[in-house]
């Protein structure tokens, strides 16, 4: 075991800080033993302070940074109050993280805002880079004109930063609207996190799910080969269905329609929240286990007798698989048939001792060429 030259603490730590309390706890501060009055109109936090700031991380150390179960995490440097590896923040008087000690005195800056460097009405913020006061250059190649790290907006010639020089032109878009690009009649509007043609993303919205086109957390919209969003790859085709209607799955003078849930062809369920089929299977025709699939003729429930010439007992269009002798699709009257090729190998035709082999393109007997070039 090492010795420890220096003074162990009541934690039994080496060269460690903590005390015992006026109540005999160990790191406490006296709450543990007061009557019930203690923190009655507040909450404590998990180091038990009233009104505290300290939280569990996710390594479950209460006020930590979530780096202690990080393995290698820092092995040679120190990870500070932040949890960064060799950063520069520390706990103030408070016991804020990178605060001055202000945060727990009563009159501090009450009519004013405090600063990043906890002066009073200073007006520094942090940058992007995470420097207080800075403007985003030392982790930035270049910052936009609204202080973006990296941005693309720039001054016009109104001098307005993301401008595009209306804002002094007099009879810009007078009998129109300017939407929150500054487009005359534009359709962008502001999104719930005031960013201007936004889907609500930056605030933290469908945190985990995906946001489709149309800003709809796990949304099933997507943007068309004609870049529309929902779009059926019409738009874009000449004399696609002039005398005609698309219906939503992009078909001429089709049936397809989208139900309330605005899914093409969907019955209202994918959306219901009561539970809809949760146990079961939706079919193509939206009822809970019907069993109707798509066949290749893109008819529900059907035989893909509409597009086909012929059908064969896998149910492929157009297919050749027959049933053998024993009633099985596609054998080859085995397996109904005592010790067939007992002594031997079948081979991919059903040749016992065959010579026949699965190809390149997993064709039987085939000589790869059917998926291969040259």
């Amino acid at each position: 075991s090492t010795c420890c030259t220096d003074t162990v603490d009541c934690a039994g730590t080496c060269g460690g800080s903590a005390s015992t309390d006026s109540c005999n706890v160990c790191g406490g501060y006296g709450s543990s033993c007061a009557e019930g009055t203690y923190c009655s109109g507040g909450t404590i936090d998990c180091a038990g302070q009233c009104d505290g700031s300290h939280s569990q991380d996710s390594c479950g150390v209460c006020g930590g940074t979530g780096s202690s179960c990080k393995t290698g995490y820092c092995d040679d440097g120190t990870v500070d109050c932040a949890g960064k590896c060799d950063g520069s923040a520390s706990v103030d008087s408070c016991d804020i993280c990178g605060g001055n000690g202000d945060t727990c005195s009563e009159s501090y800056c009450a009519n004013g805002i405090v600063g990043c460097d906890g002066v009073c009405n200073s007006g520094y913020l942090w940058d992007d880079c995470d420097v207080c006061g800075g403007d985003s250059s030392t982790c930035c190649s270049s910052t936009d004109c609204y202080g973006e790290c990296d941005g693309t907006a720039e001054y016009d010639s109104c001098n307005v930063c993301g401008g595009y020089g209306a804002s002094c032109t007099d009879i810009f878009c007078a009998t129109g609207t300017v939407d929150c690009k500054g487009e005359c009649d534009g359709g962008r509007t502001l999104d719930e996190c005031d960013v201007c043609g936004g889907d609500g993303s930056t605030c933290v919205f469908c945190y985990g799910g995906t946001i489709d086109c149309d800003g709809e957390c796990d949304g099933s919209h997507a943007v068309d080969s004609c870049d529309i969003c929902d779009g059926d790859g019409s738009s874009c085709q000449t004399g696609f269905c002039d005398d005609g209607t698309v219906d939503c799955n992009g078909v001429c003078d089709g049936t397809s329609v989208e139900d309330s849930c605005d899914v093409c062809d969907g019955n209202g369920a994918t959306c219901s929240s009561n539970g809809y089929c949760s146990s079961g299977i939706v079919g193509c025709d939206g009822e809970c286990n019907s069993g109707k699939l798509w066949d290749d003729c893109d008819v529900c429930g059907g035989d893909s007798s509409t597009c086909c010439s012929s059908v064969d007992c896998y149910g492929e269009c157009d297919g050749t698989a027959e049933t053998d002798s024993c009633d099985v699709c596609g054998g080859y009257g085995a397996s109904c048939t005592e010790n067939f090729c007992a002594d031997g190998t079948v081979d991919c035709a059903g040749y016992c001792d065959g010579s026949h082999y699965v190809d390149d393109c997993d064709v039987c007997g085939g000589d790869s060429s059917t998926c291969c070039t040259d």
